[in-house]
This record gives C-alpha cells, structure tokens and sequence, in this order.
C-alpha cells in the first residue's frame, strides 16, 4: 500500500484511501471535528511584533506550539496564542534527572497547545563540555529514562548555530510546517542544535533520549551521523538521518538523503533510451566524488554505454581549464588541426584552397570521443567546468551535459552552456505546494533540502499512529510500496538507504522542465 505522508492526518494507515489521496495530494491542515488549525500566523512579522529582545527572540524562536481553537475564537486572539513564547528559559543538562523530567511533564500537561518542546538546544559553553566529558568525542550512551508523558516524541537534529546554522533554520521551519499541517496533540518534537559538529550531534541525541525520545530525525551530515551510531545502537532508537552517505547506514539508521548513485543511474538510463552511447565525465576528487565514478562505471554499461573519457579535478584550484582541456582532446585536436592546414597549403590545387578556407576560423580538427559529459557538480564550480566546453571548441549542440541534482538551483538557466542539458531529481510539480507555502509563511525560498526535515517529520506522524498504542509503529517504515512526500515517490530498501522515483529535467532560460515524470509508483521501475 502506497502510504501518502500529507493526506494521513486523522487516518488510520489501513483506511487511507489511494484514490481519495490521489483527487487531493497536497499537505492539508489538520481539521479535528470542531477545532481547526490556522497556520496563516506563522511567519517572522508575528516574532517581531512580540516586542522580544534579540537574545529572548534566539532563545524562544524553537519553541512553536500548534494551539486548537474553535471557531467562535477570532483569528487575532489565535494569531496571538500560535506562539509559546517564555522569556529567560534556561536549563541545565547536568540537572536531568527523573525529578525534573517528571515536573517537565507536568508542566507540559498544563500547556496542553504545546507540540514542539525546545529543552535544551542552546546553552553555555560550560554546559556543553560537562555533557561530552570523554575524550576524543566518544559517543557513550548516558541514559534511557521511563517515559513518563503521554505524548509521544520524537527528536529532530540540525545545525542550528555555526557555519550551516541558515540550513539548519530553513530545515526547522520546514518540519514545523509538517508539525502544523499532520500532527496532533499527542505528538511532540524536540529540535536539538548539533552545531553542525559530530561531538554536538553525541550531546544532542543524548539530551533527547533523557527526555524520552522514541525516535529521532536527523542529523545532516555524514561525519556527525557515524559519531552517534554506538548510542543509536545502545539505546535501540530509530534515526532517520538526511545524509545520503550510503556507507554509514546501519542498525537503526535509515538515510533519507538523496542517493547521487541513484541520480547517476536515472539519467544514464535515460540517455540511453535517447540513444546516447559513448559517454565522457568530469568528476571531483572527493568521497562524493568516488561514489560517482563507482555508479558510472556500474551503470553505463549496465544501460550499454561505453564510458570513453574521465578526469579528476582539484576541487579547491578554481581553475578548471586544464581538466576540460584533457576531456576535449583539445591539444590533440589543435594540432591536427594545423598539420592539415599544411597539408593543403602543399597541395596548392583550387579544392585545397577552397578547404583551406574553410578551416581559417576553426581551432581544432576533429570531433570528441563522446556524445554525453556528466558534470555531477553545481554552484559555481558547475558555472565554471561548463562554459570551457565551448571554449576548447567542442559544440554544446553536438553533445549533451548531464547532471545531478546538484543543478536543481534558481537560476540555472542564467548559465547558456547548460541550456538543454539533462539532470535526474525529485520533480518540482510534486514539490511545488511546499514551496508556496514555504514563501507565503517565511517570505523567502526554502533551501534545497528542506523538504527532507517536512518528509520526514510527515513520516514521523504517520509512524506514529498507531492505534491506541503509545509508541511509534517502526514497521510502517518497511512499507514496500513506500511513501509520496514533498519529494515525491520514497521507500527504505534492506540496508535503510531511501529508494526514490526521480524525474529527467531538462535546463531552460527560465529554469527547467519535466522531460521524464518521476514514476507513480515502484511497480513502474525496473
């Protein structure tokens, strides 16, 4: 059974029903007999009018409550009461014990609008090394306390502080957009700042699983996702990480993260069907770059291609002139470019000089080796690698620039080299609600991955009704027809790494278009 994350709200899994969901896709707010949700009030202008100081705003800004109201309740009066907000909260992770965790709750059974906690996400930096008192960032298991609440909650990991502290922010906004528009009052997230750091992530999940977490969403990156994998397994606890870091799935781990071996796949198979054969590659040196060259050479061949051409590049020289030259053949070119220049000039007859004039305005001689170059980079490294092409003279109309979703960015098309080449994502029709409510609620575009923290807080929810059972229904996450999110088309193989239905782009001037719809279901993939 297909499961479709934004139409599960006050459903049983067993009830839904396809067709149903299919006549109303998009993210719903969640409407309870006579109580309704109004999420129009969530946006910055509503923190701005509270009159905090810039230190209470950091503090409380995590801290966002779902409120039920009914509808005698003016939309004003609830506009005032979306936000919980506490000035001068202040906790110590030290002091978790079971005393204090039973008053949390307590006070939490008081505010009974409360739906996202935000405990212990930001603190002094005494706080933070009494939390990681082992050497060398060792992850050790602190605590699996009784769950005392009726609520169930999940934990949610981002970098909410440091260098990536803006996608941590958009990532947090997008899960509260899944909080407002899925959950109810029984379920309760808690972000936690990682600090975008592997020994941030040991603090952070530890304080989450002393506050009783069943399970936990996130963290980002791949390096902070190995560090908590010992407490992950101690504890027993679901994580379900936005890394697409195939080697550091395990016990309990599940990577939501977009595959780029998958992506590599999708558009070979469809060049292939396009009748593209002889293939080239530009490709950094990086892990991220190791995982790309090991998906083309499986799946080139698989899809009967050749793979004729490949080069490595520095990614911190900025000067990519000397790879392109290599790819291109272009000093090879050049000089049989001018070896039969000579030739016809020694020939002297009229059609030698008439085929002497034609190559007055040409560099090179002769065509490349490939009918496809796969450049799986973006920002301004894409902006630059693609323009050489035609630079060293290889005709962007005779070959076409394959990418990953690494060109899914505004803008694109600004880029002429790239105008008509192919990319393999999620498919931005399927999206396209989310980022207009996105705009409409925070007045700016989401980052790329915001999304994963909405499809993963949405799966979340679903996970966690259960009946009338307290506790989260991990099998559901084995659905074998998987999931349809802001993303599209999702399911976990065996080994948790997320299977997705990608669309084939293609790049315009004004963006990109659907070549290639993303697939229904998995019965429609190979």
């Amino acid at each position: 059974m297909l499961i479709f994350l934004s139409a599960c709200a006050e459903k049983q899994l067993e009830n839904i029903s396809t067709n149903n969901i299919n006549q109303n896709p998009k993210p719903q707010v969640l409407k309870n007999s006579s109580n309704e949700v109004n999420i129009k009030s969530i946006n910055k202008k509503n923190i701005e009018n509270l009159g905090l100081t810039k230190d209470a705003e950091k503090t409380n800004k995590q801290r966002i409550t779902k409120t039920f109201k009914s509808n005698s309740i003016s939309d004003k009066d609830f506009s005032n009461r979306f936000l919980n907000i506490e000035n001068n909260v202040k906790t110590n992770k030290d002091s978790i014990s079971q005393k204090n965790i039973k008053k949390t709750d307590q006070n939490i059974s008081q505010d009974k609008s409360s739906i996202i906690k935000n405990g212990n996400n930001i603190t002094n930096e005494s706080n933070k090394e009494k939390n990681i008192s082992t050497p060398k960032d060792e992850a050790i298991l602190k605590s699996i306390p009784e769950i005392l609440s009726s609520k169930i909650k999940v934990g949610l990991l981002l970098p909410l502080s440091g260098s990536n502290s803006e996608l941590g922010s958009a990532m947090l906004n997008a899960a509260t957009m899944a909080i407002f528009d899925l959950s109810d009052e029984n379920f309760e997230l808690l972000p936690r700042d990682t600090q975008g750091t592997p020994k941030g992530s040991i603090e952070a999940i530890n304080d989450l699983i002393s506050n009783g977490a069943e399970m936990v969403l996130g963290p980002v990156f791949s390096n902070s996702v190995k560090a908590i994998s010992p407490i992950v397994e101690s504890a027993n606890i679901t994580v379900i990480a936005f890394s697409n870091d195939s080697s550091i799935s395990g016990k309990n781990i599940y990577l939501l993260g977009f595959s780029p071996e998958q992506q590599i796949e999708r558009i070979i198979s469809f060049a292939s069907s396009q009748g593209i054969e002889n293939y080239a590659a530009v490709v950094p040196e990086s892990a991220y770059g190791k995982k790309i060259i090991n998906a083309i050479e499986t799946y080139i061949p698989m899809y009967g291609g050749r793979l004729n051409k490949i080069e490595e590049y520095d990614i911190k020289q900025g000067d990519y002139r000397d790879v392109i030259k290599k790819i291109t053949d272009y000093e090879d070119r050049k000089k049989l470019l001018i070896e039969n220049r000579e030739k016809l000039l020694v020939q002297g007859d009229p059609v030698a000089l008439k085929a002497l004039e034609r190559l007055e305005e040409k560099e090179t001689m002769g065509e490349v080796n490939f009918e496809a170059i796969l450049i799986p980079e973006g920002g301004a490294r894409l902006r630059s690698i693609a323009p050489l092409l035609a630079f060293y003279d290889v005709d962007p109309r005779t070959i076409k620039i394959l990418g990953t979703g690494l060109w899914d960015e505004p803008g694109i098309g600004l880029e002429p080299a790239l105008v008509g080449g192919w990319f393999a994502g999620p498919s931005p029709e399927v999206g396209k609600s989310f980022r207009q409510k996105y705009r409409e609620i925070y007045e700016k575009d989401p980052h790329r991955l915001a999304s994963l923290s909405y499809d993963a807080t949405a799966l979340a929810v679903v996970l966690s009704r259960n009946g009338n059972e307290k506790l989260i229904n991990m099998s559901i996450l084995n659905n074998s027809s998987g999931f349809t999110g802001v993303d599209g088309l999702f399911r976990f193989n065996q080994e948790g790494l997320a299977e997705r239905g990608l669309a084939v782009l293609e790049i315009n001037k004004k963006g990109f278009k659907i070549i290639d719809p993303s697939p229904e279901t998995f019965n429609n993939l190979n």
